[in-house]
């Protein structure tokens, strides 16, 4: 499966979500995981949409901690409706940690050297206990920041993971996650993490997709959308053909 393993819901209702969803359908992805800001994603909206027969839907919550942002995965997602976990809602990584011991799951670190948004881990990551993955690839594929996280799972031996970051659904389908196995749930998906079963992947662009990049809008087909990757991809091996994957295996705790 190809699963794109940070996906921001947006703001609004299913008429705001169906374009993200969608945007997953055309890029050719299997899943998603969709994840709320400090709050529950719209679990409900989601699974009610007319994409979900298409994909793979996981669910998560991301918070804002000292020096980057955590992603919180529940084993069982709708442990995402219970109360007591939101107030206070998490500020610290400890905290985040606690949460996902306490409620189960896993925990995942973003780009922790994509300053783009803000302030991120740097090697401060390393300070961070726990950790399920730590993000690799997203959609600003920016190869030298990429290869310093790829440097940073190996160091704290935990799994590689990508996906689009918080991006609008036009950026959607540039990086990704493969798991070789189908992920029939939840738990099998924190699973595949815990065990480092992943493949961090990009998706490589044509010369006129980078042309396009380097002026902030990236190659795009006439209605806006990434190309599509359906054409691009071994199903049988789960591997994109026209992408490059980072594996990062056997979780070595």
């Amino acid at each position: 499966m190809v699963i794109d393993l940070y996906v921001v819901a947006p703001p609004g209702g299913p008429e705001a979500l169906d374009p993200v969803l969608e945007a997953c359908v055309e890029a050719g992805l299997d899943g998603l995981c969709l994840l709320g800001t400090a709050a529950p994603p719209p679990v409900q909206a989601a699974r009610a949409s007319r994409f979900a027969a298409r994909l793979g839907l996981f669910f998560g919550v991301q918070f804002q901690v000292d020096r980057g942002v955590l992603v919180w995965l529940p084993r069982d997602p709708d442990v995402l409706d219970r109360e007591d976990w939101r107030e206070p809602a998490p500020r610290s990584a400890d905290d985040v940690v606690a949460l996902a011991r306490a409620l189960g799951g896993t925990v995942l670190a973003t780009h922790p050297y994509d300053r783009s948004r803000g302030t991120s881990f740097g090697d401060a990551i390393f300070g961070v206990t726990e950790l399920g993955g730590i993000q690799v690839a997203n959609a600003r594929l920016e190869r030298f920041r990429n290869n310093m996280a790829i440097d940073a799972t190996i160091r704290a031996k935990t799994a590689a993971f990508g996906g689009t970051g918080p991006e609008g659904p036009d950026r959607i389908g540039r990086a990704a996650t493969v798991f070789l196995d189908a992920l029939p749930d939840q738990a099998a998906l924190v699973d595949a993490l815990l065990r480092g079963d992943t493949w961090a992947v990009e998706f490589l662009a044509s010369p006129d997709e980078d042309n396009g990049r380097e002026e902030g809008r990236g190659g795009r087909d006439p209605d806006g959308r990434p190309p599509r990757r359906d054409g691009g991809r071994d199903r049988g091996r789960g591997r994109p053909a026209h992408g490059h994957g980072h594996r990062q295996g056997g979780n070595r705790r």
